[in-house]
């Protein structure tokens, strides 16, 4: 079985250089038989890939991007990250990767132990991350639903526990936003930026949410680790609801035709938020801050501000300063005052969007 998923990698790197390759050309690179190559390819062809098949020509990958494969992934994240500890769960579909690792979580007596050291439990969902290629119940904050289809996007989450527990999650939430836009930049030279506090904007439109959700011990009152889910749009349905039909954005919309490796994609934010979340350095923590507030899509913009979510009595019109060490927003209202947003919602027209590009 390994020898057969060593094939089908190999075949795949070669195809990947594009072109038709021969039958005898592929088993000759591999070093195996015709036949191994051709089971290579049918495996391929099972996990979602199109491969075209021309007599005297050979094989072609006819859509280098087409889907995920939970080994090519493992591969994409050893090249790029093979310390980061990250132990892989792959899903054809799943309700929502975040309640997956959250069960998880819930099966186990404890993380940490009385001392507040990781139990073997815990290391072994410490750095647990669940990829799926769809999910049938994908959430956004506040249990708002995220469009989550097979075609159209990719869902993941990461369990993190450092040590001493989760002690500021919006810099969690943070770190995760500013590992979408550092793997974006990497990967298509493109610049997305931030919309306080959990969201990534490319050309005023949303591509990407994040939610971030905390692992309760109930013993000590303390949160024993994190969990964040990010859900980047790819390229759009051919019907898009009616509810993010105004917001929603793709990616392959700012590619200039290019599609998008939704394995290397992946590899790369988790690669990134591994990176993040392991630096303890205070250097590299204020690096991540100044990155958040360069990326701002909200800073110098007037924004309705409503910190009641729902409750329209309480909203008020303020411009937005910038961002505080605390990650708070820091707003000025008309009046001049200034406040600091832990929490609550601001919105903004597409029309103001436009204006920040």
């Amino acid at each position: 079985m390994e020898n057969e998923k060593n094939t089908q990698e190999i075949v795949f790197e070669i195809l990947k250089s594009g072109g038709f390759v021969s039958g005898a050309s592929l088993a000759k690179k591999a070093g195996v038989s015709r036949s191994a190559v051709w089971k290579a390819v049918c495996s391929l062809r099972k996990s979602g890939w199109a491969i075209e098949a021309v007599t005297n020509r050979g094989y072609r990958l006819a859509e280098e991007k087409s889907s995920l494969n939970a080994e090519i992934l493992r591969n994409r994240l050893a090249e790029i990250a093979k310390d980061s500890g990250i132990s892989l769960e792959f899903f054809d579909s799943i309700d929502s990767t975040n309640n997956e690792l959250k069960r998880q979580a819930a099966s186990v007596a404890a993380i940490r132990d009385a001392h507040g050291n990781l139990t073997d439990a815990g290391r072994r969902l410490h750095k647990k991350a669940a990829v799926s290629a769809e999910q049938t119940a994908g959430r956004g904050r506040l249990g708002r639903s995220f469009f989550s289809g097979r075609e159209n996007g990719v869902f993941m989450s990461l369990l993190f526990s450092p040590k001493n527990g989760v002690s500021d999650p919006a810099k969690m939430t943070a770190n995760a936003a500013v590992a979408v836009c550092r793997a974006l930049s990497a990967l298509y030279g493109i610049e997305a930026q931030i919309k306080w506090v959990n969201d990534v904007f490319l050309n005023g439109k949303k591509i990407c949410g994040i939610l971030t959700e905390g692992v309760l011990n109930l013993e000590t009152g303390l949160i024993d680790a994190a969990i964040v889910g990010i859900g980047i749009n790819i390229r759009a349905p051919e019907k898009i609801p009616d509810d993010i039909r105004a917001v929603a954005g793709f990616l392959e919309d700012s590619l200039d035709g290019r599609t998008v490796d939704k394995n290397r994609l992946v590899a790369a934010v988790l690669s990134e938020l591994a990176t993040l979340y392991d630096a303890v350095d205070a250097t590299e923590a204020q690096k991540c801050l100044a990155e958040y507030r360069a990326r701002s899509l909200l800073t110098g913009v007037t924004v309705q501000v409503s910190p009641v979510i729902g409750d329209e009595k309480t909203a008020y019109t303020a411009r937005v300063v910038g961002i505080a060490d605390d990650l708070s927003l820091v707003v000025e209202s008309a009046d001049g005052e200034r406040r600091h947003l832990k929490c609550g919602e601001v919105s903004l027209t597409s029309v103001q969007i436009a204006a920040k590009k």
